[in-house]
């Protein structure tokens, strides 16, 4: 029986993110206009504190999101040194844009193909949108009412064969939590031993919302998310 705590998740206390705003002079929130703050990371996502999704460990699951940075290190550029592609073929940006009640949360793969599988550079994007609360030093997200994930152009798959590890399409494309499992588009999608190119039964539009992204409490400073509280995981 396979279980669905196989995830890589960290939750945080409101009290150390309480400490951590206090040692800023402008702790972000607010609700008048626009907003939009980032976070470069220097590492991997599914090692960074204050990682607020669920993530397959081994992306075999069409739940969660993809293992991008242990499957990275088989299709990705790597680093000479590490033999890792963290920081060369694959780098992460996480973004919140927030206006009149409404947020847009964007988790950011910069990849870079190794030549072998994948060629070029491009954004594999999951993006959620719902609504939120603001709250002193940030703004409280609620559960996702939409969700997509998509990949710009100039990101390639250049091997015709089938292997497991072949979990992205070649770009522009994209799928969203509006479609249907059994669309055309999404079906030919999926990479499979009957020979269609993609992410091989690992992502599907009706999973989007309920096993990656529930809701959580992010603190701002300037432009800058500094942590991320009070995570609600779907699973």
């Amino acid at each position: 029986m396979k279980r669905r705590g196989k995830i890589l998740s960290a939750i945080t206390g409101v009290a150390l993110a309480a400490t951590m705003c206090a040692g800023f002079v402008a702790c972000g929130g607010g609700d008048e206009g626009a907003k939009s703050y980032s976070i470069d990371l220097d590492g991997k996502l599914s090692e960074w504190e204050y990682v607020f999704v669920n993530i397959g460990v081994f992306g075999d699951e069409h739940w969660g999101m993809i293992n991008i940075e242990d499957w990275g290190n088989k299709k990705l550029a790597l680093n000479e040194e590490t033999g890792e592609c963290i920081g060369v073929g694959c780098k992460w940006t996480i973004q919140l844009d927030v206006e009149d009640g409404n947020y847009e949360l964007s988790i950011i793969a910069h990849l870079k193909g190794d030549d072998i599988t994948y060629q070029g550079t491009g954004d594999y994007v999951y993006l959620y949108k719902g609504e939120y609360e603001a709250v002193k030093g940030g703004y409280k997200l609620g559960l996702p009412t939409y969700g997509e994930v998509s990949l710009t152009e100039g990101f390639a798959l250049i091997t015709t064969g089938y292997d497991f590890a072949d979990y992205i399409p070649t770009g522009p494309w994209k799928i969203d939590s509006t479609m249907s499992d059994d669309a055309e588009f999404v079906k030919a999608s999926n990479n499979n031993s009957l020979g269609t190119t993609g992410l091989q039964d690992k992502l599907w539009p009706s999973v989007l919302l309920d096993s990656v992204f529930g809701g959580a409490t992010f603190m701002v400073s300037g432009s800058k998310i500094v942590s991320v509280v009070d995570v609600e995981l779907p699973l």
